[in-house]
C-alpha cells in the first residue's frame, strides 16, 4: 500500500478550497486519500466532474485520476410564511419567512426569498426584483401597501431562491381595508358669475390622496350637469381640489355647494358642504340722472350691473 504524498481534489477543474480560501490537502494513507467537503449552495443540482490529483513523493511521481461523475440532487425545503393584516394604503405589512431543510431541520439554509402579491413579483423603483437575503434561516421584509391594491383580501407568495433546493414556496393572505377620505374646502370665490371651489382631499393622517379621484358638484342639492345633460365630473389630482362651476345668475343671499368624491380602490368616498355667500350689493342698481332746462330733454339711464353681458345659466340636474 502506498503511503505518503499529498492529494488535492478538483470539482469541474476547480481546486477545492476551505472557507478561508486555502486549498484542501490530504495525505495518502494505506493507498487512500479522502476529505469531507461541504458543497456550497451555489452549485447547481446536476452532474459534476471530480478529479483527484496526486502530487507524488520521493518514490512516486505525481498523477491525475480520470474524472468521475458526481451527481448533485436538489434538497427539499419548507417555507413558513406569516404576515400582518388589516392594513390601509401607505401602511406597512411585515412578511416573515422561516426556511428549514426537510431532511435536516438543524441545517443552515442560505439564499434569498422573493415575494409575489397576487402573482406579481415585487420590484424596486428601478424595476429590479426585490430579493431578501436569508439570515439564520429567516427572511423578513417590510412592504408598504401600494396605491394599486384595492380593499380586499390579497395573496402573498414567498419563493426560495437557492439552486441546492427544489422549487419551494408558501402562500398566505392579508387584508386591505378602505381608507377614510376627508374633504377640506376653502371659502368659495365668486367672480363674474363664476364660482371657484378649492380645497384638499386627505386621508385620516392628513396626507393628500394620491392619483386621480373623480368628483361631482351640487348646488343647493342639485347635481351640476354638462351641456349634454349628463352629470359633470371633475378630476381631483393628488388631493388638490380646484373646481370651477359654470356661469350662473346668482340671485339669492346664499347657496350650498356640495362636493362629492367617488369610492376608489382602497379609498372611501366623501361628501362636504360649504356655503357660498352672495355680497349684498351684487344686485344693486345705479341710476344716473340729469337736471334739464326747458330746451333739454330728460336722459335717465338705469344700468343693471349684473346684466352687462348675456350670461348662460348653470345647468343643474334634478
Amino acid at each position: 500500500m502506498l503511503n505518503g504524498g499529498k492529494v488535492v481534489f478538483k470539482l469541474n477543474n476547480m481546486t477545492l478550497k476551505d472557507s478561508n480560501g486555502k486549498t484542501i490537502i490530504t495525505r495518502v494513507k494505506n493507498g487512500t486519500a479522502e476529505i469531507s467537503y461541504f458543497i456550497p449552495y451555489t452549485y447547481q443540482a446536476k452532474t459534476h466532474n471530480i478529479t483527484a490529483v496526486y502530487e507524488g513523493n520521493g518514490q512516486y511521481i505525481g498523477s491525475r485520476s480520470n474524472p468521475t461523475s458526481l451527481d448533485l440532487k436538489q434538497r427539499e425545503a419548507k417555507l413558513t410564511l406569516t404576515s400582518t393584516s388589516n392594513k390601509k394604503v401607505g401602511e406597512n405589512i411585515t412578511f416573515n419567512v422561516t426556511v428549514t431543510d426537510k431532511q435536516d431541520q438543524t441545517r443552515r439554509v442560505n439564499g434569498y426569498v422573493i415575494f409575489k402579491i397576487n402573482g406579481l413579483t415585487l420590484k424596486d423603483k428601478n424595476g429590479q426584483t426585490i430579493m431578501v437575503e436569508i439570515k439564520d434561516n429567516k427572511a423578513i421584509y417590510n412592504y408598504t401597501v401600494g396605491l394599486y391594491l384595492s380593499a380586499r383580501t390579497h395573496t402573498i407568495t414567498a419563493l426560495l431562491v437557492n439552486n441546492t433546493y427544489t422549487r419551494s414556496q408558501n402562500n398566505t393572505t392579508f387584508n386591505i381595508t378602505r381608507t377614510t377620505t376627508i374633504i377640506q374646502l376653502d371659502t368659495p370665490i365668486l367672480n363674474n358669475n363664476q364660482v371657484q371651489v378649492t380645497g384638499q382631499l386627505l386621508d385620516q393622517t392628513n396626507h393628500p390622496i394620491p392619483g386621480t379621484t373623480m368628483a361631482l358638484a351640487k348646488l343647493n342639492g342639485l347635481t351640476i350637469k354638462n351641456t349634454t345633460g349628463d352629470s359633470q365630473y371633475y378630476m381631483i389630482n393628488d388631493g388638490k381640489i380646484n373646481i370651477t362651476l359654470p356661469e350662473y345668475n346668482y340671485k339669492r343671499d346664499s347657496y350650498t355647494i356640495t362636493v362629492v368624491t367617488e369610492q376608489r380602490g382602497s379609498y372611501t368616498g366623501a361628501r362636504k358642504n360649504i356655503t357660498l355667500t352672495i355680497p349684498k350689493n351684487k344686485n344693486n342698481k345705479t341710476i344716473k340722472s340729469a337736471i334739464i332746462t326747458e330746451n333739454e330733454f330728460t336722459n335717465i339711464k338705469t344700468t343693471d350691473m349684473n346684466m352687462k353681458k348675456s350670461t348662460p345659466l348653470l345647468n343643474i340636474k334634478e
